[in-house]
């Protein structure tokens, strides 16, 4: 499952725009439950400084990854909410700017515009639930584009994980279901890489629930009972600490 450009940069936009929202509105010092030991001025600041980066190298073209501490790090105080505006209008115009096909550095040796395209709408989801989550009730996450995030969690960011990991893999596999829409995924590890099949099958742990819920479990933000879970509950954390 993928969007075409135009749908993942509106959704940067307003997820980021939402996240801004927050910040202007809530306390900056206010804990974010899902991020640990964070205030919710630390994520704002994160998110801001993770927009400024990754502009950079998309106005850049660059080739290589630049060195992350030539980047300025967020103001403090309330200050953080304008530099935050600032950063997420800054890289509104780095996605619009490069095509899907252009080719430009990323961390997951996917080195295209098409990358930044996605990764940012995903990253932009994920803490725009952190940050109203710290302030009160998270709204919903489309769910398409949630499941969406799975896709590129067992595309992109597990697979990473499995190449970069310094203990062991996952020995068992792991099966997701989503309920309310397409989308089944079989993964499992295979001679230290891991592999990702679009079926039904049987996992020594499975989930099942909405894309919104399975793409909150795999990235930690809720537990594993909120969904209906079937199996090795050892085997589903190895999987998900594969994403830290």
């Amino acid at each position: 499952m993928s969007f075409d450009t135009d749908t993942y940069i509106a959704a940067t936009a307003r997820e980021g725009a939402a996240v801004g929202a927050v910040a202007a509105a809530g306390d900056l010092d206010a804990p974010v439950p899902s991020c640990p030991r964070w205030p919710l001025q630390k994520l704002i600041g994160h998110l801001g400084w993770v927009y400024n980066w990754v502009s950079e190298h998309i106005e850049r073209r660059s080739a290589t990854v630049l060195d992350r501490d030539a980047f300025p790090r967020p103001p403090a105080g309330e200050a953080v909410i304008d530099w935050y505006g600032a950063a997420h209008a800054r890289v509104l115009e780095a996605l619009e700017g490069i095509d899907p096909a252009e080719a430009v550095w990323s961390w997951a040796g996917i080195n295209t515009g098409a990358f930044w395209h996605r990764r940012l709408a995903q990253e932009s989801l994920i803490h725009r639930w952190d940050a109203e989550n710290a302030v009160g009730e998270p709204g919903p996450l489309d769910s398409d584009l949630a499941a969406d995030g799975v896709d590129e969690l067992v595309e992109v960011i597990l697979p990473f994980g499995a190449r970069s990991a310094q203990g062991p893999l996952p020995e068992g596999t792991l099966h997701l279901h989503r309920t309310d829409g397409h989308g089944e995924w079989l993964c499992r590890v295979a001679e230290g890489r891991m592999e990702v099949e679009r079926v039904h099958g049987r996992g020594d742990v499975a989930l099942r629930g909405t894309g919104e819920q399975l793409d909150l479990v795999l990235w930690r933000r809720i537990e594993p009972d909120d969904v209906e879970v079937f199996g090795d509950l050892g085997v589903l954390a190895a999987w998900t600490a594969l994403g830290r």
